[in-house]
């Protein structure tokens, strides 16, 4: 069963501008309990060109839309 939180490696979608998801790459999982935030790695290869170099960025967990892997 997979912990309720994305672990460090995992590939995500985040909410991205113009009411679109993109995929990016969990760096780090960090902060108190009712304080989670995550760093994520943006490329242009698994975000759909969103970005032009690695970009980083930081969000809460909650904002984190987790890609159900097949059985």
């Amino acid at each position: 069963m997979k912990s309720a939180e994305p672990i460090p490696g995992e590939i995500v979608e985040i909410p991205w501008p113009r009411n679109r998801n993109v995929r990016c790459r969990v760096r780090e999982v960090y902060g108190s309990p009712d304080f989670r935030h995550a760093i994520v790695e943006l490329t242009p290869e698994i975000s759909d060109d969103a970005v032009a170099d690695l970009t980083t960025y930081s969000l809460p967990v909650s904002e984190i839309i987790r890609i159900p892997t097949p059985a």
